[in-house]
């Protein structure tokens, strides 16, 4: 029986819960009005925003039951498509399915792994498990381990990428055995299951990282250091993804100095525009243009002595490693190896570290374990699994464990003498066998051995910040002597 043209109008933009998840990370936005504002922000007067955007808002919320009809609904998706340059009408992403629309929108697009990785993840995208798996299947081939690190990809932004930097994404390290820190958060998947876990406030050590490292922004011999102005120039290492840590440093140093420059290095493009955006928004908010001069680049630093050269006009400046990034390395002697390359005699460095005491060893791996127990934590740790096996099906049996190396104070995984790590692993069926995979490693120190340490490479203590005496999360502040 033939449909007629009215009943096709009637039936809606096809797959719209997901089309409308996918535009929602598109513009990067989370509520559909925060979209709907988005689209039509470069196209209208700034005195007809608001009503405009009204008037959208309340057509869109029906196009899944019936097509876009008027003038001004055709006006919105013009936008969309002259917003991105797509070769394509309006009538076809209607009709087209979700597959075929996030095709329409180029992979060189940054944004468009960001969105993709978000609506496999989003509930209100209605996918089925097909879908999901096909879109998951396309993701990794397009967006994992491909030219993402480009500094074009974001004209509002400065991006810079060193021309010796090159990254693997986690399919490399599955066969292994084992997922490298450098490998995490090559995908958006992982950025964005990072995220989450943080803004879940149920991560503990991040909320202790927060606190001590403002103790030490405040501390009297930081103060005394940063006061003659010279230490204009910070470099958070790994400081994608944390904007907060990033905003600490910054305030305290533009107490004692007129201008700052802020590099925020990390590998993952991903985590480095969600920094990004937020610090730009403080930054326009404070009118601190002139004076906060934030940088963004794609650096490893476990290899800075080869991707980041020391300028000649930078006088002192703060190195800054906090969170849990120096618990995370394979080696600790490869990062002091690779910070004393640009460092210079009078630098700072704030590193962050996780410490133990008296306790014995299982009641050491037993507090690692209730340290790391929640779903955010287990979901952002097997993110690099999901669609990179064979079965993608039995990703949803992988179960995260912990085991603690380093009993009997002897550890293969740290140089630091008496130190602990936490291995963090599950078990894969590929449905022939089961294989351990490693994804990812978290060190222990005493605070004792851990400066001793740094000190054979030139590194002095300052000072030692806790969040609370109950706290085994420290903030260590280090100069160069030598």
């Amino acid at each position: 029986m033939k449909r007629s043209s009215n009943n096709r109008i009637r039936e809606g933009i096809r797959d719209w819960p997901a089309k409308r998840s996918f535009l929602r990370g598109i513009y990067n936005e989370v509520t559909d009005t925060g979209l709907v504002a988005s689209v039509v922000d470069n196209w209208v007067e700034k005195h007809e925003k608001k009503d405009v955007t009204n008037q959208f808002y309340d057509t869109f919320r029906r196009w899944g039951d019936s097509r876009p009809t008027s003038r001004r609904s055709q006006d919105f998706w013009d936008w969309i498509i002259k917003n991105h340059c797509l070769n394509v009408r309006a009538p076809q992403l209607w009709t087209c399915s979700i597959s075929q629309f996030i095709s329409y929108f180029p992979p060189s697009e940054a944004d468009v792994g960001i969105a993709v990785g978000q609506l496999i993840d989003d509930p209100r995208s209605e996918l089925d498990n097909q879908t999901r798996r096909i879109l998951r299947k396309r993701f990794i081939e397009d967006f994992e381990g491909k030219g993402l690190y480009n500094a074009q990809l974001f004209p509002e932004y400065t991006f810079n990428l060193s021309e010796n930097v090159t990254f693997e994404g986690p399919h490399t390290g599955i066969p292994k055995g084992q997922i490298q820190h450098f490998q995490f958060y090559t995908v958006p998947e992982a950025a964005m299951a990072w995220k989450k876990l943080v803004d879940s406030e149920n991560y503990r050590l991040y909320l202790d990282c927060l606190v001590s490292l403002e103790m030490v922004s405040e501390s009297d011999i930081w103060l005394e250091r940063i006061s003659d102005g010279r230490h204009n120039v910070a470099i958070v290492l790994g400081g994608g993804g944390s904007p907060e840590k990033d905003w600490i440093i910054a305030k305290s140093l533009l107490r004692a100095t007129d201008r700052l420059d802020l590099y925020i290095t990390d590998i993952s493009l991903y985590m480095l525009k969600d920094s990004a955006r937020v610090l730009q928004r403080r930054i326009s908010k404070m009118s601190l243009e002139d004076r906060l001069i934030p940088q963004y680049k794609i650096y490893d630093f476990l290899k800075l002595d080869e991707q980041m050269p020391r300028a000649e006009s930078w006088e002192s400046v703060i190195w800054v490693l906090v969170g849990g990034s120096m618990g995370n390395v394979p080696n600790e002697r490869d990062f002091f190896r690779s910070i004393n390359g640009p460092s210079r005699t009078g630098d700072l460095l704030i590193v962050g570290i996780d410490t133990f005491s008296e306790e014995t060893d299982e009641e050491l791996a037993d507090r690692m374990v209730s340290q790391y127990k929640s779903k955010e934590l287990d979901s952002l740790l097997l993110t690099p699994l999901l669609g990179r096996l064979e079965e993608t099906d039995k990703n949803n049996d992988c179960a995260v464990e912990v085991k603690l190396i380093g009993e009997h104070h002897e550890n293969p995984l740290s140089e630091v003498p008496h130190s602990r790590t936490a291995v963090f692993f599950t078990n894969v069926d590929n449905g022939r066998d089961s294989k351990e995979v490693i994804l990812a490693s978290s060190t222990r120190y005493t605070i004792r051995s851990f400066l001793d340490y740094a000190k054979r490479f030139g590194w002095r203590h300052l000072t030692t910040a806790r969040a609370s005496e109950s706290s085994t999360y420290s903030q260590v502040l280090l100069e160069k002597f030598r």
